[in-house]
């Protein structure tokens, strides 16, 4: 008869043969009767513009799934291309009952986002950095794709690689509710606690009605930053701001990528 046991995270990620173990966190027991599988994290998002706030994700979303037993290759963003970031700056302007997108949206192109992305991973290794290449294992996404799971297909070695889907708690309901790939998981990191407590009992409520139709749907622990691409515009378009460096660099952009950005 098989036993179910509880195995450290750092002993878990090494084990190939073993009994079965238990996510406490959400209630899921995973087997470890076969070889370790290997895993990509990729976070999607419209990145206008980049912030060390997607790298914070990644390595939360990098931590849960080597919990889960997985052994993760890399992380990497997928951010949107430019029309659909278009399309999404459009509905904010409209909310705000605002008409000109062009003269009053923030609006980076492609290949500004993923040059910021760039100057923002060569400072991952930085003494001042709360990261590390071993702690992050990010590659620089080569160009813009329609989703996360695309990104991450594109970028495995293999078919068998699965891919790790970060979210945000914001969406975290139209996740859940879908049914996901075969070789997909889904990694929740919410904004804050609040916004965690609410989700479970979200989530849980949802379950006892049937509607949880994503069984590799996962909360990590570990919150999301004080930051946000909505947080960094305001500082950008702040008029009234004339220094805007000492801003940036408190929200984690290195000197070079707070001045391209202020460019």
């Amino acid at each position: 008869k098989e036993r179910v046991m509880r195995v450290p995270s750092d002993i878990r990620r090494t084990i190939c043969m073993g009994d079965d173990v238990v996510d406490k966190d959400n209630n899921v027991q995973i087997s470890m009767q076969q070889e370790t599988k290997s895993a990509v994290v990729v976070l999607g998002s419209a990145a206008n513009p980049p912030h060390m706030g997607h790298f914070h994700c990644l390595e939360v979303g990098k931590k849960k799934a080597e919990d889960l037993g997985y052994h993760v290759l890399f992380t990497t963003l997928a951010i949107a291309p430019y029309g659909y970031v278009r399309k999404k700056m459009e509905r904010q302007q409209k909310k705000q009952q605002q008409e000109d997108v062009d003269s009053n949206c923030f609006l980076l192109p492609d290949s500004s986002r993923l040059h910021l992305i760039d100057l923002l991973a060569s400072n991952i290794n930085a003494d001042d950095s709360s990261f590390s290449d071993s702690s992050l294992s990010f590659k620089a996404p080569p160009k813009c794709f329609g989703s996360a799971l695309e990104c991450g297909r594109a970028l495995r070695t293999s078919d068998d690689v699965t891919v790790v889907v970060v979210v945000g708690g914001d969406r975290s309901k139209m996740k859940w509710r879908k049914a996901p790939k075969n070789d997909q998981i889904t990694v929740c990191c919410a904004r804050d606690k609040d916004q965690i407590t609410e989700l479970h009992d979200s989530f849980e409520s949802d379950k006892k009605e049937g509607l949880v139709l994503d069984h590799s749907y996962y909360f990590a622990m570990g919150v999301g930053p004080p930051t946000s691409s909505t947080i960094i515009r305001s500082i950008i378009e702040d008029d009234d701001l004339e220094d805007k460096m000492p801003e940036l660099l408190k929200h984690g952009y290195s000197k070079e990528a707070a001045r391209f950005l202020c460019s």
